[in-house]
């Protein structure tokens, strides 16, 4: 990753239909596997992130995440300047009603 500006760090993790699944400071290969991880997951529209966040937009989205408010962290990721990947689509999250295990079986449309 290049070379960030004071105040500023890379971040990656994962978005699905719940909201924020995962949130950490970039390293390659965690992200590797989040990719992985959200490649595995189109059911739940999983989808990997990176974020060039400064250092009060990672505590705002801490803060969504203290309260477990993962839909709302999500959407204030989705505000900010991210690059997506995976089978999800970003404008369909968070929304957990496409989650097909959301009953505990799986439901078909």
């Amino acid at each position: 990753m290049s070379k960030q500006p004071k105040g500023y760090a890379h971040y990656c993790g994962i978005m699905d239909c719940h909201g924020l699944e995962s949130l950490h400071e970039y390293d390659e290969r965690d992200a590797f596997f989040k990719k992985l991880r959200a490649d595995s997951n189109p059911h739940r529209q999983a989808i990997f992130f990176i974020a060039n966040l400064s250092d009060d937009e990672f505590k705002e989205v801490g803060e969504y995440i203290s309260k477990e408010d993962w839909e709302e962290a999500c959407n204030y990721l989705k505000a900010c300047n991210c690059k997506y990947h995976g089978p999800g689509k970003i404008d369909l999250i968070p929304n957990p009603e496409l989650d097909p295990y959301r009953n505990g079986d799986i439901t078909y449309a």
